[in-house]
Order: C-alpha cells, then structure tokens, then sequence
C-alpha cells in the first residue's frame, strides 16, 4: 500500500457559536476507532437525515470505506473537539465523485445531535465548498430531505439551487468558481505557513 500524503493545509480552527474551539481536519485512516463512539452521538433522525433511512451497520469494510482516502478525488473533513489528551469527533463531511459525473463531487454532512444548532453545520458545509474548489471539481452536490431545515438554510446559504430530486428530496446543486480556486488553495496555504 502506498502511504498518502495528508493534507495538512486543509487544518482549520473554528469557533462555534458557543464559543468553543473546534479544529476542522482531513479524516486519518487512525480515525476508524472513533467511528463506533461517533454514531452513538447520533439519533436515528440525524442518521436518518444523512442516509436517507439507511443506518449503516459499523464493520471494518464501511470503516475503511470512509477513512481510507486519496484526498484527491475523495476527502472527509471531521469536527474534533479536543479537550487536554481526550479527541471527541462531532461532525463528519464528505467530498466523494457523484456517480453520474467526474466534475461533480457530492458533499455529505453530519453533526452529532448535542453539537447542532451551534453554526458547526454551516462551517463544516462552507468549507468543504471551498476544498472542493480549490481541488478543482467543476461543480458540488448534496441530498437532503425537504422537511430538513437547517441543511436547506445552510446549502441556501452558500448559493447552492434547490431542485426537486422527488416528493420529499431536493437535489441541491452550485457551480464552483474555478477562477477562484488558486485564491482559495493560496488562502489555505499562507495559513498554513
């Protein structure tokens, strides 16, 4: 197995509306052992939400599905809170390739019930907006049902179009600016510098 270069530009420290300190970072495969402890957060509305009624059983396959990545045409960013030597993920967003098409990339959002409502939703969806950018996909997607609120004012909110997907779905879609893509990839990083 050829060992990939983690993304380390990608690392941002937020703040929540709360005012807790939360650092955004690329997904690790060491991640896994934190998915078991990270669903357990999550009620069966939220993961409802997110799988569109299919709750996936935790197994090794799915674990390493999600956290073996090549950051390249697939990333997951997740919410850490770290408090002393104790890491706790409280959200989970995802890049992955839509099935219909190579310049469409497909975001994917979840947040551990105690940590909604506090703008971590948000945040998490507008920056993967801009990696999706600066990695150079085209355009970006996203699912949601239509009696989910919150996820709707957030994809309205970074001028993503609301299109009926079926009678409970909307198909939500924007085009990226790959104008701004080198300014979005020089922005991440003189951060990080």
């Amino acid at each position: 197995m050829v060992e990939k270069a983690y993304p380390i530009k990608f690392i941002l420290p937020i703040q929540l509306s709360d005012g807790t300190i939360v650092q955004l970072r690329p997904i690790h495969v060491s991640d896994g052992k934190y998915a078991a402890s990270f669903k357990a957060g999550l009620s069966r509305a939220s993961l409802n939400s997110r799988f569109f009624g299919h709750s996936p059983k935790i197994t090794e396959s799915i674990i390493k599905k999600y956290v073996d990545l090549d950051y390249k045409t697939q990333i997951a960013i997740i919410a850490e809170k770290i408090d002393g030597f104790e890491k706790e993920i409280i959200g989970i967003g995802r890049l992955a390739p839509h099935v219909d098409s190579n310049e469409t990339v497909e975001l994917a959002v979840i947040i551990s019930d105690s940590w909604q409502g506090k703008g971590l939703g948000k945040k998490m969806t507008t920056y993967l907006v801009h990696i999706a950018n600066s990695i150079g996909f085209i355009n970006i997607c996203a699912y949601t049902y239509k009696d989910n609120i919150r996820m709707i004012e957030i994809l309205k909110c970074n001028s993503f179009q609301l299109l009926n997907e079926d009678y409970n779905t909307y198909y939500a879609f924007r085009p990226l600016d790959l104008d701004n893509a080198k300014e979005t990839s020089n922005i991440l990083d003189s951060r990080n510098k």
